[in-house]
């Protein structure tokens, strides 16, 4: 896959590529392998929740600092960021993708819609080497 930035023209040669109708299936399976050696592992996280990448819930700051030693060791390129709840009027809080999950006192999980406040409306150049139906995925999707 090639792509061009800043007015210069580069070849990936890692990962997956960009908008390839398999790429979101392999980084799927390849998270979820990742989740199951260290869930394997007897690290026990609870409650424990995944979506594409690892996302889980613990009140146990030592567990969850060795959940994400543990993952970010298992591959030489593949690195997670750690999230960690912030405070909010109705509980403990935790913005993700497009969602923020509110987990309250009673340890009760509820999700509320999140905009991030960097999220732009862009949308690729129509002649970028973009398969036809990833183009038209992404304005659906937007």
């Amino acid at each position: 896959m090639y792509f061009a930035f800043e007015d210069c023209i580069f070849c990936q040669t890692k990962g997956l590529p960009m908008g390839c109708s398999t790429s979101d299936i392999l980084a799927i399976l390849v998270v979820d392998k990742l989740e199951s050696i260290v869930l394997s592992s007897h690290l026990v996280i609870s409650p424990y929740k995944s979506y594409v990448d690892i996302y889980f819930q613990t009140t146990n700051e030592e567990k969850t600092d060795k959940f994400h030693h543990t993952v970010n060791n298992l591959h030489p390129r593949l690195k997670f960021q750690i999230k960690k709840p912030t405070p909010s009027p109705k509980g403990l809080s935790l913005s993700l993708t497009d969602f923020k999950d509110i987990l309250s006192e009673s340890s009760e999980s509820s999700l509320e819609f999140y905009k991030k406040p960097a999220k732009k409306p862009l949308f690729f150049h129509h002649q970028t080497a973009l398969p036809g139906n990833s183009k038209i995925n992404f304005i659906c999707n937007e």
